[in-house]
């Protein structure tokens, strides 16, 4: 399990910044669309925690950087191993779905 609180509660990134201004105006288009409910066209609200922010410009502390390391290694291990049934991916979530409504 990891904490993806700690790297997405306290912002929406870095503003695009694309030199060719139809570029710009794409990525920016795609930017505002991803800080918005799609039903609503609200802004998402931002948390106020304390949780200290660790992303990939510290890659040995930042958990989300690893997904894909760990699943290619823990699929390997089921490989090496030879286990049965073939490996799969659990994922976990509150039974009102609340976590898909930030």
């Amino acid at each position: 399990a990891i904490n993806q609180h700690s790297g997405i509660c306290g912002g929406f990134g870095p503003e695009p910044n694309e030199i060719d201004p139809q570029r710009q105006a794409e990525k920016m288009r795609e930017y505002e669309s991803k800080r918005r409910d799609t039903v609503t066209g609200e802004e998402f609200r931002l948390c106020d925690c304390w949780q200290p922010k660790i992303f990939n410009d510290q890659p040995a502390a930042c958990e989300m950087n690893k997904f894909d390391h760990m699943m290619s290694l823990l699929a390997q291990i089921h490989v090496d191993q030879k286990l049965h049934p073939p490996f799969s991916h659990l994922i976990v979530v509150d039974a009102g779905f609340d976590v898909f409504r930030r």
